[in-house]
């Protein structure tokens, strides 16, 4: 009987990663489903460790070819497949155990042609952290929609957070050409003819960044790689030939920010003997750019585009060393160029914050003294050196602003480079309460400065809410004043750090073990309808037994019905679970955490998240 899923693993030397993939495949909670493991002429021990997984489950197959590159050996596996469904994986990357439950889930309910996922990047020094590459397009669920309806899908590039139907691959005969980035020709030809395709916003695959710098998107400047790159892009501008207007736009201000910034960047780092070749591979991309493209990106990036267009290799590699340099002298002294191109960059620069997770000073009985915020703050590529600034506004509804007190730090650079971007603010709560006096919503603004350069940018959060490998916080909110009463410090839906009075939420205060769970504790004012999500999505929630006597609750949380035997980040062995109530409406709303620090229990433990709800993560 055929599988549901067909899943194929091409691989070639990466015996050091194959073993982790191949457990993640084997761990999915869809059980139904075929893996098939193409051996690309591999010559270290990744045969050997394919044919023990083929050894060991049945599900898994291993066929052999002679090499010729991932496109072809992804072509092998799709020629074999007889799952309904088919899907693509890297052999050094991870799939999060419930990601094909999910995906194949909304294929069959909506019927779409192929659904696609979000993804994270990792590695083993930053751990896991979204994917630039997919965190605009992927923001929310959006089921059924199309390229046409949403041209942001053009940013869609990759196979491998996709799962297609399979009479819809073969009906359009779709095959990855022998190339490196064999995704974007496929990707981009599968959403023209899909009739509907289904969003989804949870991270679904985990995309490695190897420590030893070997894979295709990271040997970015190699010739090679930046001949197939051209290649690649010009075969995804010829198939959306007569594609709507915003589709073709879309893809050539994509390759103009990144495909051909690269090329930019390459001709600054190349020895000279190569400047003609990649020269010549930017001027046939840049010739494709519609001047109606061009037009919606910043002046800097138009005059690089002019530049490659005209085979102008001394005004590229000038505008590339200004993005290299920053604001370093020595570079704006080389040419005249230069210094004008300065002043073109210097009005394209913005400001720019990360922070680390939120803290806050809270006594026993809930009352918040202040809140802690920590980061960086720069501006573009200028230097935060003895002449920059930076100052610290909470911004109240009506345009209200209190200042607050910044202390400068030590902090370093994009390149590792020490300089003051560094800074530690307090956010008094009185300071919150005279925000918070007419109600709504309050914000913190960081005024920049630096070489004369002024720019704005309001404080974001740390981490967001679906990122199981998020550590859990200590109590982040809690009553402010006597009118404004509690209120929550989170991101909600903007990413944005806000501060919003909630007069008497639903909250956590206690938890403690109990067999092979544990107990919560807390107050719910007007019933507790408890559950706790069932995954990294809530659509099927556990429901919590739970005892109330009107306002306070005592809630049971079984822990092999709340996580399950496999775990939600296969990078980190991590499972982050919601509590929430269901409200009159229906909806789901999660409840506050208000148990002070974190508390650990056994491999458990419970927290805030980052718009401070009730969390519990294992391990």
């Amino acid at each position: 009987m055929a599988a549901l899923l067909s899943v194929v693993v091409p691989f070639y030397g990466v015996q050091d990663y194959l073993a982790e993939c191949l457990e993640s495949l084997r761990r999915q909670t869809l059980a139904d489903l075929e893996v098939i493991l193409v051996d690309d002429g591999s010559h270290d021990e990744g045969w050997r460790i394919a044919r023990s997984y083929a050894r060991a489950d049945d599900r898994f197959r291993v066929v052999e070819q002679v090499n010729a590159g991932l496109g072809p050996a992804r072509n092998t596996g799709a020629a074999l497949a007889s799952g309904r469904y088919l899907t693509f994986v890297d052999s050094d990357d991870l799939v999060p155990a419930r990601a094909y439950e999910l995906m194949v889930g909304t294929l069959e309910r909506s019927g779409s042609d192929f659904a696609a996922g979000n993804a994270c990047r990792f590695d083993a020094v930053d751990g896991v952290r979204p994917s630039w590459a997919h965190r605009e397009a992927f923001a929310v669920d959006d089921i059924g929609t199309s390229i046409s309806q949403r041209p942001d899908l053009v940013g869609d590039r990759m196979a491998w957070n996709k799962v297609y139907r399979r009479d819809f691959w073969e009906r359009h005969g779709f095959a990855f050409p022998a190339i490196r980035y064999e995704d974007y020709p496929v990707s981009m030809a599968a959403h023209l003819a899909a009739r509907a395709v289904d969003i989804l916003s949870d991270p679904i695959y985990y995309w490695r960044v190897r420590e030893s710098g070997g894979s295709i998107t990271q040997a970015v400047h190699d010739l090679g790689n930046l001949a197939d790159r051209v290649d690649s892009a010009v075969r995804t501008l010829d198939i959306v030939t007569g594609a709507p207007a915003e589709v073709r736009w879309g893809l050539q201000v994509l390759l103009l920010r990144v495909d051909l910034a690269a090329i930019a960047r390459a001709l600054v780092s190349v020895p000279p003997e190569q400047w003609p070749t990649i020269a010549a591979l930017g001027r046939q991309l840049a010739r494709r750019v519609e001047p109606a493209a061009a037009a919606r990106r910043p002046l800097v990036d138009r005059l690089m585009l002019r530049a490659l267009q005209a085979g102008d290799v001394r005004t590229t590699r000038a505008l590339a060393a200004l993005r290299v340099a920053g604001d370093d002298p020595a570079a704006r002294r080389r040419r005249r160029f230069a210094r004008q191109g300065y002043q073109i960059l210097r009005r394209t620069w913005t400001a720019h914050c990360v922070v680390d997770p939120l803290t806050a000073t809270v006594t026993a009985d809930g009352v918040v003294g202040e809140w802690r915020i920590s980061g960086r703050a720069w501006i573009g590529d200028l230097s935060m050196g003895r002449g920059s600034a930076v100052r610290a506004v909470l911004v109240g509804p009506g345009d209200l602003t209190v200042e607050l007190p910044v202390e400068r730090r030590q902090g370093s650079d994009e390149l590792g480079r020490p300089d003051r971007s560094g800074f530690e603010l307090r956010v008094p709560a009185s300071a919150v309460a005279t925000a918070l006096a007419s109600g709504g919503r309050c914000t913190v603004r960081l005024d920049v400065r630096s070489g004369g350069v002024r720019r704005s940018v309001l404080v974001p959060l740390a981490s967001g809410p679906r990122n199981p490998a998020a550590p859990l916080s200590d109590q982040v909110s809690g009553w402010v004043g006597e009118q404004q009463g509690w209120v929550v410090a989170g991101a909600g839906d903007t990413g944005v750090l806000g501060f919003t009075a909630v007069p008497d939420p639903a909250r956590v205060e206690a938890a403690e073990p109990t067999g092979a769970g544990l107990v919560l504790r807390g107050t719910c004012p007007d019933g507790p309808g408890l559950l706790v999500s069932s995954g990294p999505r809530p659509e099927a929630p556990v429901e919590i037994p739970a005892v109330w006597d009107g306002t306070r609750f005592a809630a049971t949380v079984e822990a092999a019905a709340a996580f399950g035997t496999v775990a939600d980040d296969p990078w980190t062995g991590a499972s982050v679970r919601t509590i929430a109530r269901r409200g009159a409406d229906g909806e789901l709303r999660p409840l506050v955490w208000a148990g002070g620090p974190v508390v650990t229990l056994g491999t458990r433990s419970c927290g805030a998240g980052p718009d401070g709800q009730a969390l519990i993560r294992r391990p």
